[in-house]
């Protein structure tokens, strides 16, 4: 007989659970030093950012530890628990919230925005992509900036359609990649197994089921996209660079603002 797996969960959700050590090999120090690398290049001085799809809370920690002002936005609230669990270790006060950046309504507007590690490749269509721009637009004060990266088609079309092991004394994840060329859609299958209890008798593990989707934009689509929120692209970087996208570029970052008056 077959195994029978869970029905797979909203992203992100058991996953959180081991997300920052699947993720250990992250520098998000570095990330943060090449955000601020753009900041200085376009002139911008920021003292209240947004974290959007901020996770674990990891930029948004670094940001604060810089001495930012700082609020994080996620749609999973294990991710934010974990992030919020940080913030209080460390005795940082960031307010984190949970939203859908398509309905993004934040308490007051913000100098900058950010979204990192290609989480917008997360919305698949056109019309929730645009919608997402429309709502952060909103959330910038007039003539804020918004910058996010996403992973090029070129990386997404090429990452190898291979099964990944990962193994710990108290987790193990099985990581499958395809992609999707018609729906111009990477998919990762996350099967995973969490252990549930240890003590006493033998470890007896919890095994769970996500589906991760990325959508491939070109440079072009997002340019439309942002003149359709409202936003201006003021330039677009193969990342950790100033320099012009390659065609070999595997991420992209993109760097725009909002119109010096807000929407009526």
């Amino acid at each position: 007989m077959p195994t029978q797996y869970p029905r797979s969960l909203e992203p992100y959700s058991r996953f959180a659970a081991i997300y920052d050590r699947v993720m250990a090999g992250v520098n998000y120090a570095a990330w943060v030093d090449y955000l601020e690398q753009l900041l200085a290049g376009h002139g911008i001085r920021a003292g209240y950012f947004a974290d959007l799809a901020c996770g674990t809370g990891n930029v948004a920690l670094e940001l604060a530890r810089r001495g930012c002002r700082v609020v994080g936005v996620d749609r999973s609230e294990p991710m934010l628990q974990i992030a919020r669990q940080k913030a209080r270790e460390r005795g940082v006060r960031i307010p984190y919230l949970r939203q859908d950046l398509r309905h993004l309504r934040l308490p007051e507007p913000v100098d900058v925005a950010v979204c990192l590690y290609d989480s917008l490749n997360y919305l698949l269509t056109l019309e929730d992509f645009t919608q997402a721009l429309t709502a952060t637009r909103d959330a910038l004060r007039p003539g804020g900036w918004f910058i996010f990266d996403l992973n090029s088609t070129h990386k997404l079309e090429n990452i190898p359609e291979d099964t990944v092991f990962i193994e710990a004394a108290d987790f193990a994840l099985v990581w499958q990649n395809r992609w999707l060329p018609a729906e111009r859609i990477w998919e990762a299958t996350l099967t995973g197994f969490l252990l549930a209890r240890q003590d006493p008798g033998p470890g007896l593990f919890e095994r769970f089921k996500e589906v991760h989707l990325e959508r491939a934009y070109e440079v072009s689509e997002v340019a439309d996209a942002l003149a359709a929120a409202g936003l201006r692209l003021a330039a677009t970087y193969t990342a950790y660079t100033l320099e012009p996208v390659r065609d070999d570029a595997s991420r992209i970052f993109f760097v725009a603002q909002a119109p010096p008056v807000r929407p009526v």
